[in-house]
């Protein structure tokens, strides 16, 4: 009896077995102050994350917020001293982050208190995209030309 129960067990899904994690649930907010909830919606096989705010309003690619804020942390000396003087590793910098409010102009990035880093901000620039928008950092977001695009291109124009 008890292997029948235990084969029909259901695997539930929490923060710690999820296959795609929210790394910011509970700690990015917008720029009224509210908290930006994680969500998805898939296409085939292909999973989409992104940040939303309760009224709909801004809609964030998970993806895109998540690397600008690993690059701004890799990039911030005072973080990355109390990094390595403590031992820890990437992802417990990633964890010492304690909110992240998006601004006009700016990702306000705070640290745990704790920890005593001051906090930081990064410059971006806001563009949309459809319903979503996307973030655009200095210098980042440069993708190499698509070849094969152009070389379309150019035999449709002759």
């Amino acid at each position: 009896m008890q292997q029948q129960l235990a084969s029909n067990r259901v695997n539930r899904t929490t923060r710690r077995n999820v296959t795609h994690p929210s790394l910011f649930a509970g700690r990015i907010f917008g720029p009224d102050g509210k908290s930006l909830t994680p969500t998805h919606s898939s296409k085939g096989k292909k999973r989409y994350r992104y940040y939303v705010s309760k009224d709909g309003a801004l809609r964030l690619p998970a993806k895109e917020l998540e690397t600008a804020v690993k690059t701004a942390i890799s990039n911030h000396r005072p973080l990355l001293l109390y990094c390595e003087q403590n031992t820890l590793s990437d992802e417990g910098a990633f964890n010492l982050i304690d909110r992240v409010q998006l601004v006009d102009g700016e990702l306000n990035i705070s640290v745990d208190p704790e920890a005593d880093i001051p906090a930081f901000t990064i410059p971006y620039l806001k563009r949309k995209r459809g319903v979503e928008h996307k973030l655009v950092l200095d210098g980042s977001s440069r993708r190499d030309p698509d070849l094969a695009l152009i070389k379309r291109t150019v035999r449709a124009m002759d």
